[in-house]
């Protein structure tokens, strides 16, 4: 309310590349660079409850599961899931040219959405089951040629997945424009530009 420090913590071993506040406040997730992995601390005394080590890059992005657990990709080319005991319990991993960036759970935790930072021919987002990392669908975004779509949200009701980035609808173009594009259906319909 105040923007006031109420708390420091000191001694990462690596450069911050994410924080997130679980859903219900209780927990503050830290994704950090190289191969420190993942570290967690309990917002009630702000002591480190857990260290995810089993990463190989930086982490990128951490996204908490509604009703507990959590999810993070990193450059190591994984996708990691984790229990509410932050306990890993399914990993995938991509091939070396795909980039994962950044990841979103709908509202009901279900689904899970997955962006990718690398340019390449063709724009692509995933959407995984929240449970169990299996593919779902890929969004239609064929108009989409080059450039990417890397910051994923679901809306608030699940209805719509929003994405954010750079694109162009020319292939090759090197100049790429701006963009935020909301997908309906929680990303199953089509897709409008903002």
């Amino acid at each position: 309310q105040t923007g006031d420090i109420i708390h420091r913590i000191k001694g990462l071993p690596g450069i911050i590349k994410d924080l997130e506040f679980s859903p219900d406040g209780r927990w503050l997730a830290a994704g950090l660079s190289g191969n420190n992995g993942v570290r967690i601390f309990d917002t009630g005394g702000w002591g480190e409850t857990k260290k995810l080590e089993e990463y190989e890059s930086d982490v990128y992005n951490i996204a908490f599961k509604p009703g507990g657990g959590l999810a993070t990709v990193s450059y190591d080319g994984n996708i990691r899931l984790y229990n509410n005991r932050f306990e890993l319990i399914k990993h995938h991993s991509y091939p070396p040219n795909h980039e994962i960036y950044s990841l979103a759970f709908n509202p009901s935790g279900n689904l899970l959405a997955i962006g990718y930072s690398d340019i390449a021919e063709t724009t692509e987002i995933e959407v995984r089951d929240g449970s169990n990392l299996s593919l779902l669908f890929k969004p239609s975004i064929a108009e989409m040629v080059n450039g990417t779509l890397n910051k994923l949200s679901f809306s608030a009701d699940g209805s719509r997945l929003y994405g954010a980035g750079s694109f162009s609808k020319i292939r090759f173009r090197k100049q790429l424009d701006d963009c935020c594009s909301l997908l309906n259906n929680a990303g199953k319909g089509n897709y409008t530009d903002l």
